[in-house]
């Protein structure tokens, strides 16, 4: 018995403001492909089942567009004749009881078991599968998996969506996360596995347990080589070297380099281009970070050959950390700081930082050409 392990695929996001030919955001479109391209694999896997645990979309209030590619994906895996469960991650439930859940339509029209409300149990033949769906209290969210007891005479997985304390908190500072104790999963032990979601980066986090990670690199946070999903071989014993299976995706390039001293005394704009002589610049998403240096040495980079130099990347930027400040200039901001203290609930500090951030370097390569 065979299952798909699939999570934080977060349909709908976007960011920047590149679009395609169409006057479709870039970035979105990526999302899109790289979930249509695990659809794509996990049909020819034939699985008997496919769990996603959390952040199908980016948003409880998904676009048209997100909301269509998903129901597409499930009329597919519905005519392969495989079953899908899901549960609601952070990203797919509405902060206000009022607000309806977009997993009912889901539900009524995809024909997955969405799991939204509360718990369930599902059976598929021998397959039983404990769907625990986000909760925004940590505590009471332990006490469900605590009390989680597998089936006897049945292949058993329980999913669910949240961070573990002590594991990387790529995923985890995002609005109405949580996170639970390691004590939690360990009463989970005696399920043939654990399906989780939240984490950006795929981690196996005891024997029988996985972070299936993004299916696409969100961040520049995320350094994670491989992306993809994960295939379960429930037949096989735990120390089976082919019980658990990655199946790789193809996101988009994404890299930093750097970190390039500006206390050197080569000319910092050679230094740049240097430091990205073995990176495939076409269509990447690339950051260089920049130290010791100071307002003065940033102005007087060569903007306009930058600007020629990186061209075929969708994204570039430059991420200075300045040392001190010359005569005229105020105090240097903590952008961060400042982000933190006044972007309002909700908001993703990482992305609006690297908005702003992108800004900035846009207005000095403006006053600076």
């Amino acid at each position: 018995m065979r299952i798909a392990h699939i999570a934080d695929t977060h349909l709908g996001y976007r960011h920047l403001t590149r679009t395609d030919e169409t006057g479709r955001n870039v970035r979105e479109q990526d999302v899109y492909r790289v979930f249509d391209e695990a659809i794509t694999s996990i049909i020819d896997l034939r699985p008997d089942a496919v769990i996603h645990a959390g952040d199908l979309f980016d948003s409880y209030h998904p676009t048209s567009r997100a909301l269509a590619v998903a129901l597409d994906a499930l009329s597919r895996l519905r005519r392969a004749g495989i079953p899908v469960v899901m549960i609601a991650g952070n990203h797919s439930t509405p902060r206000y009881a009022h607000v309806g859940h977009i997993f009912e339509v889901l539900e009524r029209f995809g024909g997955a078991h969405a799991v939204w409300r509360e718990p369930e149990t599902i059976q598929l033949g021998d397959l039983v599968i404990l769907a625990i769906p986000h909760h925004p209290d940590p505590r009471e969210l332990s006490r469900t998996i605590r009390a989680a007891r597998p089936r006897r005479g049945a292949a058993n997985v329980l999913t669910f969506h949240a961070g573990l304390e002590g594991l990387s908190k790529l995923g985890a500072g995002e609005a109405a996360s949580i996170s639970i104790d390691g004590e939690s999963l360990e009463t989970a032990a005696d399920f043939d596995y654990i399906a989780l979601g939240h984490l950006h980066t795929r981690q196996g986090v005891r024997v029988n347990a996985c972070y299936a990670g993004s299916l696409e690199r969100l961040s520049f946070a995320d350094k994670e080589a491989r992306k993809g999903f994960i295939e379960v071989d429930l037949s096989q014993p735990w120390d089976d070297p082919g019980r658990v299976r990655f199946h790789d995706v193809s996101p988009r390039s994404m890299a930093t380099i750097g970190p390039i001293d500006g206390g050197l005394e080569a000319d910092l704009t050679d230094q740049i281009i240097d430091t990205s002589k073995d990176v495939d610049l076409e269509g990447a998403l690339l950051r260089c970070t920049l130290t010791s240096l100071d307002q003065e040495q940033f102005r007087s980079l060569d903007m306009p050959r930058l600007r020629r130099h990186f061209a075929p990347c969708l994204h570039f930027e430059l991420r200075p950390e300045f040392t001190h400040t010359p005569p005229g200039f105020g105090a240097p901001l903590d952008l961060r700081a400042f982000l933190a203290a006044r972007g309002g609930r909700g908001l993703r500090l990482e992305e609006l930082l690297e908005r702003a951030e992108q800004l900035l370097y846009e207005v000095d390569a403006v006053t600076a050409s």
